[in-house]
């Protein structure tokens, strides 16, 4: 894949245990089961690793499904590509 989503799946193996592969369209509620802590968690490790800033909606998005949010690898690797450009 890519340098960011090879870093994304790094940190997700930080976070919670994988039984599954990861692909684009795995999702971090439904799929890997993540919960609001661990949400947390994970977007503070994102902050951190790729010197970055993730506003409150973004992290809410992660818990909707309403098509516009972070629910799946994609959406998260194309937000990080995002904000790394604009840094």
């Amino acid at each position: 894949m890519n340098d960011v989503f090879d870093r994304l799946k790094e940190t997700i193996l930080e976070i919670v245990e994988v039984n599954d592969e990861i692909t684009g369209d795995t999702r971090f509620v439904e799929d890997l089961g993540f919960n609001s802590f661990e949400l947390m968690t994970f977007l503070g490790l994102l902050e951190e690793k790729f010197g970055i800033r993730i506003d409150a909606n973004e992290i809410l998005g992660m818990l909707s499904d309403d098509g516009n949010s972070m629910n799946t690898i994609n959406d998260a690797v194309k937000l990080l590509e995002e904000k790394e450009k604009g840094k």
